[in-house]
């Protein structure tokens, strides 16, 4: 328990005059009231700080992948990321390729799809429209994509939307197990982002190499990420 150390305080001795009593008197006289009456020993009063302790609630496992998957969608990567801890790991089942659990935070892994993904679906004004439900520190979350970028009808309805599963293990407050159990439909509509790439190329050439390359949108850094959230409106504005 912090403590404070407190001084007591001293009254200071008086040193006796060798001088006549009287002569004394006569000096201290000038200095008080009465000449000889005896003085009180101003008193001191020590108060002891007061500390504080406040306590922060851990979020439960629910509310804790409540707040990863609004950061997701907000393509919030400082956010999500914070919520993990520096050695989660992670993996996306049925996803076209055979990787297995891995790393979350690896350049190749699972961490970097999700910086993709999550800009992207923030650029597209999008929602995983999640579902979440909990099972202990496991907590399982049925999403469906909607996005500017997606697939669209004649009619501007959105079809072969995205529909994924992620499971979230939440322990002491982070997230240490992000996996895709289900993936199903397509996330984007290349020939969309095609249109984009082409409007910035023959609008803005002078930052198209930075925001692409080989028709890939680039969303790597934050600054690609902002450039292209100036971007992409005014795209959809001359359509």
């Amino acid at each position: 328990m912090p403590f404070s150390r407190c001084e007591s305080s001293q009254v200071p001795k008086t040193r006796s005059s060798r001088r006549p009593f009287v002569a004394g008197c006569i000096a201290v006289a000038i200095l008080v009231t009465a000449c000889g009456s005896g003085g009180t020993a101003p008193s001191s009063t020590a108060t002891s700080p007061t500390t504080t302790t406040t306590i922060l609630a851990v979020p439960t496992p629910l509310e804790l992948a409540t707040q990863w998957i609004a950061a997701f969608e907000a393509g919030d990567v400082a956010t999500f990321q914070g919520l993990m801890h520096p050695d989660a790991t992670g993996t996306c089942l049925k996803c076209g390729y055979d990787r297995p659990e891995t790393a979350y935070f690896d350049q190749i892994g699972e961490g970097t799809r999700d910086v993709f993904d999550s800009r992207l679906l923030a650029l597209g004004n999008g929602s995983l429209d999640a579902v979440c439900a909990a099972d202990g520190p496991v907590v399982t979350c049925e999403t469906l994509r909607s996005t500017d970028f997606g697939h669209h009808t004649a009619d501007g309805e959105p079809t072969q939307q995205w529909n994924a599963t992620f499971e979230l293990t939440v322990e002491d407050g982070l997230v240490t197990r992000r996996i895709i159990t289900k993936n199903e439909g397509v996330e984007y509509d290349r020939g969309r982002v095609a249109g984009y790439e082409t409007w910035l190329r023959q609008n803005h050439p002078d930052v198209h190499a930075d925001l692409f390359v080989l028709g890939t949108i680039l969303l790597t850094t934050v600054e690609q990420f902002e450039q292209h959230r100036e971007y992409v409106p005014q795209y959809w504005a001359s359509r």
